[in-house]
């Protein structure tokens, strides 16, 4: 499997599926059992202070939003760059949480970078490799900077790392219906 724990899934264009169209996902898991990543670029119109008095009974210090980490359904989960509190280590400074006790005190400290996500990207056997031998995904290394970066530009930063003629390899280039968008 050429996809390892901090590694970058960047939906290719040709990838249609409306989950995953343009995401760019972070994976956190991945063994003969399958693979499990966090979308990085749908952040949702829900607050992590809105959904905080579900979690803990203290103020909630942040503002930011949850983001969507994928379509299976799944307890809060945190990437953070705060060692003491993590389950796994993905990157230098980026960290995951999954652990209720460590959630809260992640929230509360309110230290940056911090991302929480509701749900997860998941694969069973074989699945992932296959999609990704299919051109669904492309495979990238990544860092700190880009994980907790601007959502808005993330899969078109990431896409430009490839450049066209590996993204569209393959695929015939169609010049879009309407001339007004050429």
């Amino acid at each position: 499997m050429a996809l390892q724990p901090g590694k970058l899934l960047i939906a290719s264009p040709k990838l249609i599926d409306p989950n995953f169209h343009r995401t760019v996902i972070l994976c956190f898991q991945s063994n003969p059992e399958g693979a499990a990543g966090l979308v990085l670029n749908r952040p949702t119109p829900v607050g992590v202070s809105e959904i905080w008095e579900n979690v803990s009974t203290k103020t909630c210090p942040l503002t930011q939003p949850i983001y969507w980490g994928g379509p299976v359904e799944g307890p809060l989960m945190v990437l953070h760059s705060r060692l003491m509190l993590a389950e796994i280590s993905l990157l230098p400074c980026v960290l995951f949480s999954v652990d209720r006790e460590h959630l809260v005190t992640i929230v509360e400290e309110a230290k940056e970078p911090i991302r929480l996500f509701s749900g997860y990207s998941g694969w069973g056997p074989g699945q992932l490799d296959n999609e990704i031998l299919e051109g669904s995904w492309l495979v990238a290394d990544t860092h700190e900077s880009f994980v907790f970066s601007d959502p808005e530009t993330q899969w078109k930063r990431a896409c430009e790392s490839f450049g066209e003629e590996v993204l569209f390899k393959g695929q015939p280039i169609r010049p879009p219906s309407d001339p007004l968008l050429n």
